[in-house]
């Protein structure tokens, strides 16, 4: 084994790995300030150390990424050489050299992983670097196929890795996306942004900061703008960057009209609509100037000519761009025919040989007052009747108007009938109403004034719709002049409608209840009418209130509705369903535990219930009757009970143990006296042990034979139970048999002889004289012989 001295310096000393040969076990340390050194101590007689020099710098240190140190290993032998040791004291120094390897981190980068040694003394170097700033144990490792031992602990020292030094360089900013001294349309803008390049921090892009917009339109969003880049690295180094570009409008307006449909003139100009509009982007809404070819300038409600006016319009925004929309067409038709007044109808009578009458006049609505014809002449001669003259007038577009009057020349003179003003009465019944006007009159030009008569009296009933009354008049020549005028019997009053009272109903399941109710409606007109509610009768109401709307219409499409209110609401209580009254029998002085039947609850509305009982099943019950509550409520609060009965009864009477059965000899001939028995005992469910009560008492006297014995307790419930044993005593004397004496009889025969006896009886204590029986009987054949 070896041991490793590390002296406390900043420097690393030579590094020795230490061989000890079999002869001796003595350890060697060497060191001095600033060194680490081994001590090696093999099983052997000898050591060898192992040191280590640091040569860049003096120092086990490195900068990550940037430097590296170098560091020596040596073998070192400090023992003499002894007898029989063929190294010479130094392990590597045969014919197998040593293998020394660096173990270190993976962070850790050495050059080269392994060195040989051949011999003790020497120095070989092994560069070490790393990229990772931190502390790392170095240590090796020494093989050699020679034999041998090596300590290598002393060679283990600490890499330190520190960070390298910073060196800040200046960072570069720039404007992007967007050019100084470029122009830029309104509304199509670039946003500015800034670009850093910074070799420590990392490059990186963020919005450049906009400066105000400046100029004379600076508040509509034209002018100037500069955008500015300003930007500090982690070390406090800053760029700055700008870029001023301006912000110009030059996109002109856009400009709309729309043709309007072609349109009658109604003078000699027509005033014509038609829309225009025009926004721009930067100052919105523009006023729009619409001109025809002339230059002559239209805008929408001015007259236009008959004929086609063709417009262009356009609109200037405030940069002084002008944009002009498509040609638009205003098109002013003149196809109406002059308006022809004629003069008034004629009558005249036959004694006239002419007929004059005031010229007719037209008026056109272009060209004005244009002249009219009529045909027949004013001055002709008209026939007897009705003649229809004919007014014509045309315009300069050819559009012709006419208008007749009438000329009737009469023998004589009708006489003028006046009726009343056409009548407008409200029906007040399927047949109509009964009209009442004012009476018609009649006047004549020879005559004066003349009865009137209408065919249709004043007060009388006139049906629904439009009734003309003709009135008429006759003159004493018997020429009948008449009017008419028109009775409307309109229905304009609504069907009235009849509804339920408000309705209240019990809620019949979870959606509601099926509700049923009548409406009716009555029209003065058309009687019963039907009426529609909604919702229907029969329907399903939901909980709570519902406003239901009828409505009716009668012929005349007349509607009137009105409504009441159905209330659903639920007061119904749960249906607790519970077992029927059950009883159980006590198991013990507490009780008995009971599990009763299902316990249900049922809701019209919610459905099945979990319902709550006072006392839960399978729970130990008390003797005697306890009555269950079972309870259901609702989600409209409604609780619903039901109850049922638990009786626990001790019914069941005590177990009693009867004594074994026992049997005993006869004392007397009689039976047996002073039979004692023991054993008896008794346990009940609810009272627990009970004295027991035996019949014949122990100690009783008992008759030949068997004889029960019943033994009985009683609970504290008044039941008894009982079990029976027995006692018998036996006859156990054996009778007393009297036989005769021997008896010799002579022979009879080879066979023997018979012998006849008398004189065998038997006696006993109990049965007195018994009949005694014998092997052979008297009279039997006895063989000869000696006696048997």
């Amino acid at each position: 084994m070896g041991l490793l001295r590390n002296c406390s310096s900043t420097t690393i000393g030579p590094v020795a790995v230490s061989r000890t040969w079999r002869q001796s076990r003595r350890a060697l340390a060497l060191g001095t300030a600033g060194a680490l050194a081994v001590l090696a101590m093999p099983t052997a007689a000898h050591a060898d150390i192992v040191s280590n020099t640091v040569v860049a710098g003096g120092s086990p240190t490195v900068i990550a990424g940037e430097t590296t140190t170098t560091i020596g290993y040596s073998i070192q032998n400090e023992n003499s050489n002894k007898d029989g040791d063929t190294q010479n004291s130094c392990n590597p120094g045969d014919d197998t050299p040593a293998t020394l390897t660096v173990i270190k981190p993976a962070v850790v980068t050495v050059s080269p992983a392994t060195r040989q040694f051949t011999g003790c003394g020497t120095t070989q170097s092994f560069a070490f670097s790393s990229s990772t700033p931190g502390s790392y144990t170095i240590s090796v490792s020494v093989t050699d196929a020679g034999g041998g031992t090596y300590t290598t602990s002393g060679a283990t020292f600490t890499l330190t890795v520190t960070k390298p030094a910073v060196v800040n360089t200046a960072p570069a900013v720039s404007v992007t996306r967007v050019t100084g001294g470029s122009p830029y349309e309104f509304g199509n803008v670039p946003v500015a942004g800034c670009s850093v390049t910074d070799k420590e921090d990392g490059n990186s892009a963020f919005d450049a900061s906009l400066g105000a917009i400046t100029g004379p339109r600076a508040a509509e969003g034209l002018g100037s703008q500069t955008a500015s880049c300003t930007y500090s690295d982690a070390q406090g180094l800053t760029a700055t960057a700008s870029a001023t570009y301006s912000i110009v409008d030059t996109t002109r307006p856009l400009v709309t009209a729309d043709a309007p449909s072609p349109t009658e003139a109604s003078g000699r100009l027509t005033n014509v609509t038609f829309a225009t509009s025009a926004y721009d982007a930067v100052d919105g809404t523009r006023p729009v100037t619409c001109r025809s070819a002339d230059g002559t300038v239209h805008a929408p409600g001015d007259g236009f000519p008959v004929g086609t006016t063709t417009l262009t319009c356009s609109a200037t925004d405030k940069a002084g761009n002008t944009g002009v929309s498509a040609p638009i067409d205003v098109v002013v038709t003149d196809t109406l025919g002059p308006v022809v007044t004629p003069p008034a109808n004629i009558t005249v009578g036959n004694d006239a040989a002419t007929v004059s009458y005031e010229e007719a006049t037209a008026i056109d609505l272009v060209d004005g007052t244009v002249p009219a014809t009529c045909t027949p002449a004013s001055g002709t001669r008209f026939s007897l009747g009705s003649t229809p003259v004919t007014c014509t007038a045309t315009d300069r577009a050819g559009n012709t108007g006419t208008a007749t009057f009438s000329v009737e020349v009469q023998d004589v003179t009708k006489p003028i009938v006046t009726v009343p003003a056409n009548v407008t009465v409200e029906a007040t019944g399927p047949d109509g109403a009964l009209v009442t006007y004012d009476a018609a009159t009649g006047h004549d030009d020879v005559d004066g004034p003349v009865d009137a008569t209408c065919d249709k009296a004043s007060g009388t009933a006139f049906p629904l719709g439009e009734t003309e009354v003709t009135c008429s008049a006759e003159d004493a020549a018997g020429n009948v002049g008449d009017s008419s005028f028109t009775v409307t019997v309109e229905d304009t009053t609504a069907p009235t409608i009849t509804v339920p009272e408000p309705i209240t109903e019990e809620a019949t399941s979870a959606a509601g209840a099926r509700v049923s109710f009548s409406a009716s409606a009555e029209d003065a007109v058309d009687g019963p009418v039907s009426t529609t509610c909604e919702p229907v009768s029969g329907s399903t109401f939901a909980l709570g209130t519902t406003t239901v709307i009828c409505s009716a219409t009668d012929a005349a499409d007349n509607t009137r509705t009105n409504s009441f209110t159905v209330t659903v609401r639920d007061t119904t209580a749960p249906t607790v369903r519970v077992p029927d009254d059950t009883g159980a029998e006590a198991t013990g002085p507490t009780g008995a535990r009971v599990a009763y039947g299902d316990v249900s609850a049922e809701d019209i509305v919610d459905g099945p219930l979990n319902p709550t009982c006072s006392q839960a099943s399978d729970t130990v019950f008390g003797l005697g009757s306890t009555t269950v509550t079972c309870t259901a409520t609702d989600a409209a609060g409604n609780r619903g009970t039901n109850s049922f009965t638990v009786r626990v009864v001790d019914t069941t009477p005590p177990e009693v143990q009867a004594p074994a059965n026992l049997v005993v000899g006869n004392t007397s001939s009689t039976g047996a006296s002073n039979v004692v028995y023991t054993g008896g005992s008794a346990s009940d469910s609810v009272s627990g042990s009970l004295p027991v009560t035996c019949t014949p008492a122990s100690g009783s006297t008992f008759r030949l034979g068997s004889t029960n014995v019943t033994c009985t307790a009683t609970d504290g419930a008044g039941n008894q139970g009982a079990a029976t044993f027995t006692i018998e005593v036996q006859d156990q004397t054996k009778p007393t048999v009297v036989v005769p004496a021997d008896i010799t009889a002579e022979a009879t025969g080879p066979g023997g002889a018979r012998v006849s006896y008398i004189g065998v009886t038997a006696s006993d204590d109990v049965d007195g004289p018994l009949t005694a029986t014998c092997d052979r009987p008297s009279e039997a054949l006895f063989p000869s012989g000696p006696p048997r």
